[in-house]
């Protein structure tokens, strides 16, 4: 590897050219990556849109009874009756007891 030299990449999303340093084509190839096919800038930009868009995304809830107390709770999974559903306050004093 010692015969690598910093290579031009034109950006996927930007159409911009950067430059792949000697020691960051070094970092890729020691993990198994491919090079990067964005600039640092639309990569820095694509993971902030995938951050916002997780945000954005409203989790379902499901109503049930607590399998130990038998109070109305929901839950963010569809209970599928193999396992106890437990409530909030329920779930935190199981969590107490095993720590």
């Amino acid at each position: 590897m010692s015969d690598l030299k910093d290579v031009d990449i034109m950006c996927k999303e930007c159409r911009e050219h950067f430059t792949l340093t000697v020691r960051e084509q070094e970092f890729y190839h020691d993990r198994g990556w491919q090079w990067p096919k964005r600039c640092s800038s639309c990569r820095k930009e694509r993971k902030e849109r995938s951050r916002r868009d997780k945000k954005d995304i409203v989790q379902t809830r499901h109503e049930c009874i607590c399998d130990k107390c038998n109070k109305n709770t929901t839950v963010p999974f569809v209970p599928d009756g193999r396992k106890p559903v437990l409530c909030k306050e329920c779930y935190r004093a199981q969590d107490e007891k095993e720590r």
